[in-house]
């Protein structure tokens, strides 16, 4: 990180703001991976799916509950716990059928408007 000391911010140069100019950098990496589903896994989340039932635990899921994956949110969580401490990894989740892959975040477009800015 680099600091610079700056004067001359008014119109005419002249004015010192006492302001001081910072510099650095910002790294973002996005690995993309891709996981092939066993067909044991595929059938099994078709399944669930169908019934409206938990990936995880495999019991109904409420009307309007929320869900994270295909997982309650209790089950989502303790999955998350899991891989953190390296006892499975999500991928293994994910092969297996017991997890979806995240879907798009984000608000869902409610209006004519709100949808033609989501284009692009």
């Amino acid at each position: 990180m680099e600091l610079k000391g700056t004067t001359g911010h008014g119109r005419d140069g002249k004015n010192d703001l006492g302001m001081s100019e910072i510099a650095f950098r910002v790294v973002k990496e996005w690995d993309v991976v891709k996981v092939r589903i066993t067909d044991e896994g595929q059938k099994r989340i078709d399944l669930l799916l169908s019934q409206n039932r938990c990936l995880g635990c495999e019991e109904k899921i409420a009307e309007g509950e929320k869900t994270k994956c295909g997982l309650h949110p209790t089950c989502y969580h303790a999955a998350r716990r899991a891989w953190i401490a390296g006892r499975v990894t999500r991928n293994q989740l994910l092969r297996e059928g017991k997890m979806l892959p995240p879907a798009q975040g984000g608000a869902r477009p409610i209006n004519k408007f709100t949808r033609e800015l989501g284009r692009g």
